[in-house]
């Protein structure tokens, strides 16, 4: 059981990993995207807020789906949306566009996080719990470290067509 327990919890902490280099990467780079189909400064902000805002509200909704719906496919479902969200971003040309599709990425990097963090929570043993949650932390943070340093070296080498590509990916 503790064996099962401890595999389960380290195949979290790597979707986490990557999942979050997928999403942080995309979330950091974004602006520069824009940038290149005209946004302004002020479209910026507003892009970073809207994505921001959604992901605010869908964290408060997908812990009301968690408690009805099945957490471990909600959680494959999180993982196969944040596919679609990232690729998403290959046909928008522009400033609406990429508001739009960042406003559809919070909420699916919401549902994803709420959910991952939930699993481990759950899954972790009470005198684990600290461990185990810093774990997780660590996992998404090391990724948004990594990330978009990959994402600035990939994009000015292939362009972000590839980039949105390599990240959905990695995602899924």
């Amino acid at each position: 059981m503790e064996r099962q327990r401890n595999k389960l919890l380290h195949s979290l902490y790597l979707t986490n990993f990557l999942s979050s280099l997928a999403f942080g990467t995309v979330i950091y780079l974004l602006p520069v995207y824009a940038e290149g189909v005209g946004a302004s400064y002020y479209d910026l902000g507003v892009i970073g807020g809207v994505g921001n805002a959604v992901y605010t509200a869908s964290t408060l909704v997908t812990g009301f789906i968690l408690d009805v719906f099945d957490r471990a496919r909600f959680y494959s479902f999180s993982c196969i949306l944040g596919f679609a969200a990232i690729l998403s971003f290959l046909p928008t040309t522009g400033v609406t566009e990429i508001t739009l599709v960042r406003g559809l990425l919070g909420g699916v990097s919401a549902a994803f996080w709420v959910t991952t963090s939930t699993i481990i929570a759950d899954a972790s043993p009470s005198e684990g719990l600290t461990r185990s949650m810093a774990r997780y932390n660590l996992s998404w943070m090391t990724a948004f470290v990594v990330g978009p340093l990959l994402g600035g070296i990939i994009s000015e080498a292939f362009g972000f067509t590839f980039l949105f590509v390599a990240a959905s990916a990695i995602n899924l």
